[in-house]
């Protein structure tokens, strides 16, 4: 006669395999879950510079950018005629994320340079234009690229980049593998 159900020894292998299967889940999700709010940092960055550009355009006023308290994006439409500026949109980056540069992680594949977690060589001003370009605020109207490097303070491994290529405005997002840049 057949008895139907299963064996002791069957189910502590079962049980086994889900406590085994369970504990590297468990053992794995920091990581990934580091790696995601590093990638949600950039995706709010380059949101925000696209959304400045697209503002620009579409309003036909020029858009300043301003990277505030290592942790801030600010968009700021510049008034006509006189200049002044008012406030649009201000971000937070969450998580712990900052503006930060990481001495053991190179230059993006970009090579606009690496001299600040805001990266514009001497510019301190950065304005979107109406016509598409990224500029900073001299007379002569000079695109200006750089970079924009983001991460938590002392962990490499969340280094992420968004970079600007002033003539178009174009904006690129950089994720550090460990080894490399991957856009």
């Amino acid at each position: 006669m057949k008895r139907a159900g299963f064996t002791l020894v069957e189910l502590l292998v079962v049980l086994g395999l889900i406590a085994v299967i369970t504990a590297i889940a468990v053992l794995a999700m920091p990581g990934s879950i580091r790696t995601s709010k590093a990638d949600s940092a950039m995706t709010t960055v380059i949101a925000e510079l696209r959304r400045a550009r697209e503002m620009a355009v579409s309003e036909r006023r020029d858009m300043e950018v301003r990277f505030v308290n290592n942790n801030e994006i600010r968009i700021l439409r510049l008034e006509v005629p006189s200049g002044s500026a008012t406030l649009v949109r201000s971000t937070l980056l969450e998580g712990g994320f900052r503006f930060v540069v990481f001495s053991d992680v190179p230059d993006t594949p970009d090579g606009f340079g690496k001299t600040a977690a805001v990266s514009f060589g001497s510019s301190t001003t950065y304005i979107f234009r109406t016509e598409a370009t990224f500029t900073d605020n001299n007379a002569n109207l000079d695109p200006i690229s750089g970079t924009i490097f983001i991460g938590l303070t002392g962990q490499s491994s969340t280094a992420r980049a968004a970079t600007i290529f002033g003539p178009s405005a174009l904006v690129r997002g950089y994720r550090w593998d460990g080894r490399s840049w991957i856009e």
